[in-house]
């Protein structure tokens, strides 16, 4: 391995390779590696680096020498300071082109695995309004675009509805327009922000934590059409939100919920907390195939009902069920996967921790009229010890992963082993904690099978991906 030797703060021309997972640009110069943000592959760049690692460096780009032939015109205003769609200026076959690569390296580099081969990415049928769900934060601290800069008065700067730049959780960008969810979830976005300012709300101090407004959340599933709103609140008071309330529920006649959320707590997580209907039902429905899903205010749901879709029908295409297996399915949520899977099987047993999910994976059971589906909430680092009889009584054939981004658990990971299914398929939204997993499954006499990415967020770095594997 070359030795380093480029001090922080040198400035040199190199090229830019490829995107590593995250969105970093991959370059070499001398022979060591150089992870650059804010850029594109193909670009030649003069940089600067900025830390100095053993094995190594870390860059930020000063000037584009030379233009990428994938180079493209963003199409959202807010592109150079909001922290979303970060590859919006790649062209998106381009972007297809860097998750694949993404895939193969996690599993060569991470997995240490060798694959044979991968199955072309299932792009995304729509590449902008495809989220479902977009949470915005309220601020009293604005991010000044740069065509902000010169005109903002004292009283704009401390007020703003948007998405948080890049590594700064005390900074809002004010949102016009999110070109990755719907038209109308913009303008419900924008009549919330309108009245907002009309009514003198005060947005929150997530520093002090101080004021009245901290979110909105927006759901609009793409196959239903019907919207929830979620308004969360600091403390409680519905009379200061019901004029707001009067002029959303006039938006559109598919806005089925509208609830506001009091989150009195510093953490900025509203999940788990206190719930007042203000319009209404407390759910809306989402359709994919024949089934239909509850979704909750705290509902997980794939954002990209698109490709949850073609997502859901490549597990159960992939699964080979006859009618006569047992399926195992963790991290179940809300059901989805398990009821989409349960026309084709003997039995589908989901398992997850968080309750709430298993309330609404049941009672999508019953909105479906499944029979032989059923949830069970627990630790599933402790499956052995709290399911035992179940597991005994109904032997897995298929298991079903699909973990959060961190991946699974070692315990839990014991605890598959010893379960012992036929087949596994492994669901996961980060190809290098899926890499590290499908490692030690392998050295417990598994066989890789398909390799299955799909694109579930255009213009970001994330990818899903489908890994089957089979018992020796």
């Amino acid at each position: 391995m070359k030795n380093n030797t480029i001090k922080k703060g040198t400035e040199i021309e190199i090229f830019i390779d490829s995107l590593a997972y995250g969105g970093n640009g991959i370059s070499k110069y001398e022979g060591i590696v150089i992870f650059t943000k804010n850029v594109i592959p193909g670009q030649t760049v003069k940089v600067k680096v900025v830390k100095n690692r053993k094995t190594y460096l870390e860059a930020i780009p000063l000037e584009i020498i030379k233009e990428s032939k994938y180079k493209i015109e963003e199409k959202c205003s807010h592109f150079n300071d909001c922290g979303g769609c970060k590859i919006q200026d790649l062209e998106y076959e381009e972007q297809i082109s860097q998750k694949f690569n993404q895939t193969k390296e996690a599993l060569k580099h991470i997995g240490k695995i060798k694959v044979n081969s991968i199955n072309e990415i299932i792009k995304s049928p729509k590449i902008f309004e495809y989220r479902n769900k977009m949470e915005f934060s309220f601020s009293n601290s604005r991010w000044l675009i740069s065509s902000e800069k010169n005109y903002a008065d004292e009283k704009s700067k401390k007020f703003a509805l948007g998405l948080h730049p890049p590594k700064r959780f005390d900074k809002i960008v004010d949102i016009d327009y999110c070109h990755i969810q719907t038209k109308l979830a913009n303008e419900i976005l924008i009549v919330i922000k309108k009245e907002s300012l009309n009514l003198k709300l005060e947005p929150y101090d997530i520093i002090n934590h101080k004021g009245f407004l901290r979110n909105v959340i927006i759901k609009h599933p793409r196959f239903s059409n019907q919207i929830m709103v979620n308004i969360v609140t600091a403390y409680k008071n519905h009379d200061a939100l019901l004029p707001i309330v009067e002029k959303v529920q006039k938006i559109s006649p598919n806005i089925k919920s509208i609830i506001n959320t009091i989150n009195s707590g510093k953490s900025d997580s509203s999940y788990g907390m206190p719930k007042k209907l203000l319009y209404g039902e407390n759910f809306i429905i989402e359709k994919l195939g024949m089934y239909e899903f509850e979704i909750s205010a705290d509902s997980f749901f794939q954002t990209n009902s698109f490709q949850a879709l073609n997502l859901y029908e490549y597990i159960r295409d992939e699964a080979l069920l006859s009618g006569k297996e047992t399926i195992y399915d963790f991290f179940c949520g809300t059901g989805t996967i398990s009821l989409f899977l349960s026309e084709n099987a003997k039995k589908v047993l989901g398992f997850e921790i968080v309750e709430s999910a298993i309330i609404d994976a049941k009672k999508n059971a019953i909105r479906n009229n499944i029979k032989n589906a059923d949830f069970f909430c627990g630790d599933l680092s402790k499956m052995l010890i709290d399911y035992d009889h179940i597991i005994k009584n109904n032997p897995c054939d298929v298991l079903i992963l699909d973990p959060p981004r961190a991946g699974i658990h070692p315990k839990t990971l014991k605890e598959i082993i010893n379960i012992n299914p036929k087949k596994i398929i492994y669901v996961s939204c980060n190809p290098t904690t899926q890499a590290r997993d499908v490692r030690e499954l392998i050295n417990s006499d598994y066989i890789m099978g398909a390799i299955q990415p799909i694109d579930m967020f255009p213009h970001t770095h994330h990818i899903e991906c489908v890994i089957t594997l089979d018992k020796k």
